[in-house]
Order: structure tokens, then C-alpha cells, then sequence
């Protein structure tokens, strides 16, 4: 034992050769201690290294320490790093049902213990219970958020005997973009609830609630020692204590959906090739090697781009990786800010800059986003100024849309005509509801024939209100003989709130019988815990990918440098791929990427079933390449010659 010595987190315990026990901590030891709240179990875990009852003396004294100072951190106000912030948390109000929902403080209790509880069956959608609280507070892009609190449940109607709560911090109005969410299991001891979460953009005080959705069975619940805290957005998120909430349902290796998916993606994903190699006199050449090279995938694995990042000349080496990754690991891309109309106004030249180059590079038809999200604050300033002239804010309009379709022409045939119409509708209240979203697409047809036009919606692709709401509005555009060719349904997940696979299916086969092409516009897990954003994005792209009326994917930006939500991007600030980044690239050039190799048989051919799009096929006797072409594999089986001198 002596000359050896123990490492654990921050803790340094050694052992010199006389036998002495000392023990040291590292500069953030403390804070770190309160972070790992398992250093004890660690530290028991090597005592059976530890020979001399002497040092087990030592090290059990240091252990019973560590235990106090733990104990002590975990009963103090302190946050889990400093310097932090303390949020002052206005009162909790009942929203929106507040009939449904009862708040009292227990009584007795001389640390403000919370009591919430529920009546009536449960909502559709778990909003439709919860608690709002303003957070009288500005926030800078950044800014890192830590939730804490302890929850009991008294009283369930659920089968389970648990309750459950959803604890958020979002926007007070739409788009409600949130910083903090999570679904948790309440049980009947107390536990403890730690939430750390970035804030995405500058925010002034009043402008974000802290939610608790309690939207679920009936429930007796019990909340104490609630806290919020504002630290510097140097943190590292990974640092922060963090309560994961037990994986979505369908997670399992073993669960059902998984060989339905890979069922449906050998079907409908791929197709059959077979390659013929003759001579100049026309006979068949057996024993020849075809090489068989996927160059880009039918389906559109995509991403949004930010224009300017491509031309970021004060930046070079960033500019130089975000053009690489661009190219290299997907296979379609749209406009993030770019086509949006303020943005499109104050830098259209930059924007055709930016849409010649993505079409100089291979991306022969660039997604568009969008014609119209029909809010005033989304729009230009004078659109407001029209608000009391209907006619005067309709021409605007109509000529926006003209202004934007025929210089963009070239590079964009894929538009989103009008963006969240649910949740952005002031505009469209103003100048006859459904009936002028008609127009806005015949308007688009008109000034591009050949366009495929899109409604997007923000969705999640799960089932409630927001999916009748889509189905109604669909079926209205469908019988007024509006031009829509699909719909485009944006996926924001936040923390571990996200919708179970099986549910993305059962919504996709829901939506099939409109016969529109269906497309996921706007994807991205907004997670430190890199671990389950990388296997959820696993699970989303599997299960979206078999279903076959979906024709695409979209993540909605790639960069921590280039994204509205930092911790859901793919690659870091410093360009390293997280976990996530890594499963996307296993899949998209991996497991459903087509590379093979072989020899022609008697009658001078061979045949391969592969992932429709490109191809490169190579022939070649012995070394030489004899034969080279270029084709698509597409929704037929796929038979050619090649020619070959030798």
C-alpha cells in the first residue's frame, strides 16, 4: 500500500512509504463534492484495496468528512457552482384551466411546503394543467439556468400509484421556445428534482415563466425548498447535477417497433441494381469487379444553413469547417433566417450569394423558409402599419411573394408557404382566415409553377389539438384546390421531453391518407446529456426514416457556433462531434450507406440491392478501370450495360 495513492472526482488520497495517510483537494474540490453527490459510494467501492486497519481508520474518518460536508451542501441555499444568481420566482397562478387545479399551502408546515392538487379526467395535453410563475428577470443568450426542488405524491388516480410533474422554463408568449423541460415520476418520499439549462437568446424581465405542468391523472402532489438559479455562461453544463427523468417508452433494444422499422426501411428504402458488363462486340465479360459507390441519398437528411457563416472571411478556419461538414454529411440543406422577410430585406444580396454557392457545391435545390409567418412581429415594421387597411395589408403580402419567389427561382423550388399558422394567425384573422391562406399558395404557384409547397407546423409529431388542428387546416387547402404538395412538421425537443417512436409512426400513419409528401423540417434535442441525445436522434431518425410518406429530414443547424440552441447542436464551439454527431453519421453514412463490391458472373452481371440515390460504378480488369458511370437508383429496379474497351 505505501507509495500508492487513491483518485476520486477532486479528492487526492495518498499513501508515502512510512505508511502515512494524507489527503488533498483540488481548487473547485468543494463545488465538485456538491456536484457528484456519489463520492461516497465511490470511495466505499475501493476499501477492499486498502489492507492496513490503519488506513481504513484514516480513510473511513476521511469518508465520514466528505459525508457531512456533502450532507451539509445538499441542506444549504448554496448553487451547485458559483458565482450564481438567485431568481426571485413571482407566485404561482393556475393556467390555463384554472378551475382544474387547486394550490395550498400545507398547513403546519413552517418551510412552505406547496400543495397541488388536480381534478377531473385527464387533459389531452398535460398544459392544460399547470402552474405560471413570471420570472421578473432579463437574460443574455447563454446564460446558464439550474432548477432545484423536492416533490412528494400523497394521492394518484394513476394505475401506476405515481404521480408525475413537468417542470419548464419558457417563453411567456409563442413560440414558448423553452430552456428547462422535463417529465418526472413524483413518488411518495421526498425527492429531489435538478435541472440545468442554457438560455438561448436575450430575454428582459418578464418575458419567461417558470412552469410546472401538472396535466396528467388526477393527483395530490407536495413541492418545498424551490429554487432557481442564474450562473455565468461560461458553465459547463456538464459539470451541473442534473436529474435524469426515467427514458421514453420504446427506448428498449427489444421493443416491438424497432424490426417494424427495419422492415419497412429494407422496403421502401431501398431498391435493386443489377449491372451488365460487355465488350465492344457486344459479349458479356464474366469476372469482371464493379464497384458500387453511394454518392448522396434520395432521401433528404438535411440541415438548415446560416448564409453568412459561408463567408465569415474574419473567421477563415470556422468558415472552412462549417463548408465541409456542410457538404460532406448531408445531402440536402434550407435556409434558416435567411429567406425569412426581415432578414430577406436587409440582406438579399448577401442571401443570392450564399443560394449560388450551396448550388455551385451540389445542392441542386435548396429548401426555402418562408413565404409568410403571419404574425406582426415576425414581419416587416409597416405591415403593422396596415393593420387597420385589410386590402393595403393583402397586396404587401402578395407582392412579397413575388418579390422573393423569382430571384430566388433558380436555386429554391421547395418552399414553406406560411410557418405555425396555429400559433401565429393575426394576420391571417385580419384577411379571412383559411380562405387567404388559399391565396397565399396560388399566389406562390404563380410565380413558380414547377414549386412544391409546403405547411409547416410546429408539431412534434404527436397527437392532441395541434395535430386536429393540421388535419382541419389540410383538408380545407385540399378541397379549395390550394397547390400543397406536403407538410412540413418541425421537432423541438427539449430536455427528455420527446415523443416515443412508436407515437412518431402512429402520427405519420395518421397523416398518410391526406396523400401529401410529409417532411421533418426543424429537428434538433436541446440536451446536455449527450448519451440520450444521441440515442433518441437514433430512435427519431429510424423510425421517421420507414415510414414512407416521409421524404425528409431537416435538422435545424449543426454548430454550437451557428445554432439558436447551443446544447442541441451536433458539433461543438471547437468543432468536436458529440456523441450525437457520431450515431447521426453511423447512420446516414453507415448503416444506410451503400458501398459493395463484386464480380460479374457467367452472363457478365451482378446485381446489388441498395439505399435509392446516386451512384458511382466503377469497372475494372484485375487493377484498370475499364468502365465508369453515374446513375440514380430510384423507386424502379435499376438494369444497365457499361461498355467497356480491353
Amino acid at each position: 500500500m505505501p507509495g500508492q495513492f487513491i483518485c476520486i472526482d477532486s479528492v487526492c488520497i495518498s499513501f508515502d512509504h512510512s505508511g502515512k495517510l494524507s489527503f488533498c483537494f483540488s481548487p473547485n474540490a468543494l463545488t465538485r463534492i456538491k456536484s457528484h453527490r456519489d463520492i461516497h459510494t465511490k470511495m466505499t467501492a475501493q476499501l477492499p484495496s486498502i489492507r492496513r486497519s490503519t488506513d481504513c481508520i484514516r480513510l473511513l474518518l476521511i469518508i465520514t468528512y466528505l459525508t457531512v460536508l456533502t450532507g451539509l451542501s445538499a441542506q444549504s441555499s448554496e448553487p451547485p457552482l458559483s458565482p450564481a444568481t438567485p431568481i426571485t420566482i413571482g407566485n404561482f397562478q393556475p393556467y390555463p384551466d384554472a378551475e382544474a387545479v387547486k394550490i395550498t399551502p400545507a398547513s403546519g408546515d413552517p418551510y412552505g411546503v406547496l400543495r397541488v392538487e388536480t381534478f377531473g379526467p385527464r387533459p389531452q395535453i398535460d398544459s392544460t394543467w399547470q402552474l405560471r410563475a413570471t420570472l421578473e428577470e432579463s437574460f443574455q443568450k447563454s446564460d446558464v439556468l439550474f432548477l432545484s426542488f423536492k416533490v412528494r405524491c400523497l394521492e394518484t388516480k394513476a394505475e401506476s400509484g405515481t404521480g408525475q410533474i413537468g417542470p419548464l422554463v419558457e417563453m411567456k408568449n409563442a413560440p414558448y421556445t423553452k430552456t428547462i423541460w422535463g417529465r418526472f415520476p413524483v413518488v411518495k418520499e421526498w425527492t429531489e428534482i435538478q435541472i440545468p439549462g442554457r438560455i438561448g437568446r436575450d430575454y428582459s424581465k418578464g418575458e419567461i415563466n417558470l412552469n410546472l405542468r401538472v396535466g396528467y391523472d388526477s393527483q395530490i402532489i407536495e413541492i418545498k425548498d424551490l429554487q432557481l438559479w442564474k450562473l455565468p455562461a461560461k458553465t459547463d453544463l456538464a459539470t451541473l447535477p442534473v436529474t435524469t427523468p426515467p427514458l421514453y417508452e420504446g427506448h428498449e433494444e427489444n421493443a416491438p417497433w424497432r424490426q417494424e422499422a427495419q422492415e419497412r426501411i429494407e422496403k421502401y428504402r431501398k431498391q435493386d441494381i443489377t449491372v451488365r458488363v460487355l465488350d465492344s462486340a457486344g459479349n458479356t465479360v464474366p469476372g469482371a469487379t464493379v464497384r458500387l459507390e453511394q454518392t448522396r441519398h434520395a432521401f433528404a437528411f438535411g440541415t438548415a444553413v446560416a448564409l453568412k457563416q459561408l463567408f465569415e472571411y474574419d473567421k477563415p478556419a470556422d468558415t472552412a469547417l462549417y463548408q465541409s461538414i456542410l457538404l460532406k454529411n448531408f445531402d440536402a440543406c434550407g435556409t434558416e433566417y435567411d429567406l425569412k422577410w426581415p432578414s430577406w430585406e436587409k440582406t438579399r444580396e448577401r442571401t443570392l450569394h450564399g443560394l449560388e454557392w450551396l448550388h455551385q457545391n451540389g445542392f441542386e435545390e435548396v429548401r426555402g423558409h418562408v413565404l409568410l409567418w403571419p404574425s406582426f412581429r415576425l414581419t416587416p415594421d409597416y405591415l403593422r402599419d396596415a393593420e387597420d387597411d385589410p386590402e393595403r395589408l393583402r397586396q404587401l403580402i402578395l407582392d412579397h411573394i413575388k418579390d422573393i419567389i423569382v430571384p430566388t427561382a433558380p436555386y429554391v423550388r421547395t418552399w414553406d408557404v406560411i410557418n405555425e399558422p396555429r400559433l401565429h394567425h393575426e394576420i391571417l384573422d385580419l384577411l379571412g382566415g383559411e380562405s387567404f391562406m388559399t391565396e397565399v399558395f396560388k399566389e406562390a404557384q404563380r410565380w413558380l409553377p414547377q414549386g412544391r409547397f409546403f405547411l409547416n407546423e410546429a408539431l412534434a409529431l404527436s397527437p392532441g389539438p395541434r395535430m386536429d388542428a393540421l388535419e382541419q387546416t389540410t383538408r380545407f387547402l385540399l378541397e379549395e384546390g390550394a397547390p400543397i404538395h406536403g407538410l412540413g412538421i418541425q421537432c423541438h425537443y427539449n430536455g427528455w421531453v420527446v415523443t416515443p417512436p412508436a407515437q412518431l409512426i402512429e402520427t405519420l400513419d395518421r397523416l398518410e391518407p391526406l396523400g401529401l409528401d410529409i417532411e421533418v423540417t426543424e429537428f434538433d434535442v436541446d440536451s446536455a446529456d449527450d448519451a440520450f441525445q444521441a440515442r433518441y436522434l437514433r430512435d427519431f431518425y429510424t423510425a421517421v426514416f420507414s415510414h414512407p410518406s416521409v421524404t425528409g429530414i431537416q435538422m435545424w443547424g449543426f454548430w454550437e457556433g451557428r445554432h439558436w440552441k447551443p446544447s442541441a447542436a451536433l458539433w461543438k464551439r471547437d468543432w468536436t462531434p458529440r456523441p450525437a454527431a457520431l450515431t447521426y453519421l453511423d447512420l446516414v453514412r453507415g448503416e444506410w450507406w451503400t458501398q459493395a463490391s463484386g464480380r460479374t458472373a457467367a452472363d457478365g452481371t451482378w446485381s446489388k440491392r441498395g439505399f435509392k440515390g446516386e451512384y458511382h460504378i466503377t469497372v475494372l480488369m484485375g487493377e484498370t478501370v475499364v468502365g465508369t458511370r453515374t446513375v440514380k437508383l430510384d423507386e424502379a429496379p435499376l438494369s444497365l450495360d457499361i461498355h467497356i474497351q480491353r
